[in-house]
């Protein structure tokens, strides 16, 4: 049903159905080169020249990075920005591919001998992490127009296949590395292109939905945040390691292991006990790995860092999931929310990297440092924890989304609008109408005439078989009364 809203009805089911399919591979690979560019940006060296810059300096290459990140994340919580994300972003799909050849391009200079000065090498990698935060909007979009099932299986697949493709990168030699990494925000934009961002949540939804974030995204975004931190510091102190360990080859190992976990744990998901089990676990166990660090040795230092990594990076598409979630059953505005929530995490991870790199001197870190920084990161991994005990478990059941107030409401919407072959526009109407709302309302969401609003009501009465908008209203309620005597 999802898959009608967005196509005329003279198509058949059959065709329905082959281009809902396509557009979802489409946005799977879209969403599995994102998640390999984001990969390969931050947890690998194909793009950091160490043998041009002192450690220092590519520390100081991935810190600009992120922030490059952070800020369309977080420019997407004001409104203003939303309205002209919606009417931009098609003129604007495809040049972020262009930031990541930029810098690629710069990274082959580099691997060449040819002089490249360090502002505009900042400057690159803050524009390759722009790109990353502003496709996470677009692939977040795309995401929400599936159902609850979809987006679980959708998210963790695409997780997999972006780790697939990474370790395919990391592994090539230093030019044909940075080739692929080159093609792979171009790949991005062009198979985000071509799906749809919003399916069940049409227009009607847009004009009702709530701009105000609730507990559940602030709560589960507090714990995303708080991970993050700790997340980035284990980043900065791999980093600092990368004289005395191949740390980069552990960074690569954490991945790996996190998308080993993902999908064999991706079909149990369905239940809210254990889909909620490893958000709540992965706290303690990462508090744990942190403890030790200030009293061993290098080893022991870099264990803890890949237990930190894997289960940071497990958490981060879980949380992903549940957030989607959360913006689907509250019914939120999706850009804003996804920014917040996003765009926090991504900050977090900026400020527990700087806290490093801030107390990195003369080639090492102090005792002290290290323990600074477990202390700090242990306590925000508390102050997670218990938002996480707060966070309602049945928001996050697969099966509850057609249970909420919005879920039903919609659901009911779809099916009044299929029984009667209503034109996408007329659906548009309808759901005002619904809601209570009048012509003049209609008028003005639609930005179309007094008459044209009045010809859209009456097609749609006329369908419907009713003469009023009160027996619009008694027809769609009759749907909830069945509903209620099903049940």
């Amino acid at each position: 049903m999802i898959a009608k809203m967005n196509v005329q009805n003279d198509v058949s089911v059959d065709e329905k159905s082959t281009k809902w399919n396509l557009h979802s591979l489409s946005g799977l690979s879209g969403f599995a080169f994102l998640w390999s560019w984001v990969l390969v940006l931050f947890t690998s060296d194909v793009l950091a020249d160490f043998s041009s810059f002192d450690l220092r300096s590519v520390q100081l290459q991935y810190l600009v990075g992120l922030l490059g990140v952070v800020c369309p994340l977080l420019l997407a919580m004001l409104q203003s920005f939303e309205k002209r994300y919606r009417s931009l972003a098609p003129a604007l799909h495809f040049v972020p591919s262009g930031f990541g050849v930029l810098l690629s391009l710069a990274r082959l200079l580099l691997y060449f001998d040819v002089p490249v000065a360090f502002p505009l090498v900042l400057a690159l990698w803050f524009l390759g992490g722009f790109a990353g935060g502003f496709l996470i909007v677009r692939v977040g979009l795309f995401i929400l127009a599936l159902d609850a099932k979809d987006r679980l299986l959708n998210s963790v697949v695409s997780f997999a296949a972006g780790v697939l493709i990474y370790v395919v990168i990391v592994n090539m030699n230093d030019v044909a590395a940075v080739l692929a990494a080159a093609c792979l925000l171009p790949i991005t934009t062009l198979l985000l292109h071509f799906v749809p961002t919003r399916s069940v949540r049409d227009e009607v939804a847009v004009a009702e939905e709530s701009r105000r974030l609730t507990f559940d995204i602030k709560g589960i975004t507090t714990g995303l945040f708080c991970y993050s931190f700790a997340f980035g510091a284990s980043q900065g102190i791999s980093m600092t390691l990368a004289d005395e360990i191949d740390s980069m080859f552990f960074i690569v190992l954490a991945i790996c292991l996190a998308g080993i976990f993902l999908v064999g744990y991706t079909p149990r998901m369905s239940k809210v006990d254990v889909f909620r089990l490893p958000q709540r676990m992965l706290f303690p166990i990462i508090a744990i790995a942190l403890l030790p660090m200030p009293i061993s040795g290098t080893t022991v230092r870099i264990i803890c860092c890949v237990i930190l990594d894997a289960g940071f990076v497990c958490y981060a598409v879980i949380n992903w999931i549940v957030m989607l979630q959360v913006i689907s059953l509250n019914n939120l505005a999706p850009i804003k929310a996804l920014g917040f929530n996003r765009g926090a995490g991504a900050l977090g991870i900026f400020l527990g990297w700087l806290l490093v790199f801030a107390f990195y001197q003369n080639g090492s870190l102090s005792e002290t440092v290290y323990a600074v920084v477990s202390m700090v990161g242990v306590l925000l991994l508390v102050i997670a924890l218990v938002f996480m005990w707060w966070f309602p478990q049945e928001t996050v059941v697969q099966g509850d989304e057609e249970k909420s107030p919005y879920g039903r409401w919609k659901h009911r919407c779809e099916e009044v609008c299929e029984q009667y072959a209503l034109s996408p526009r007329e659906r548009e109407v309808f759901g005002m109408l619904a809601r209570g709302r009048d012509t003049e309302y209609v008028q003005k969401k639609l930005v179309v005439s007094n008459h044209t609003a009045k010809t859209h009501v009456h097609h749609i009465y006329r369908k419907l078989g009713v003469h009023s908008q009160q027996e619009l209203i008694d027809l769609f309620e009759s749907g909830f009364q069945r509903q209620n005597d099903g049940e």
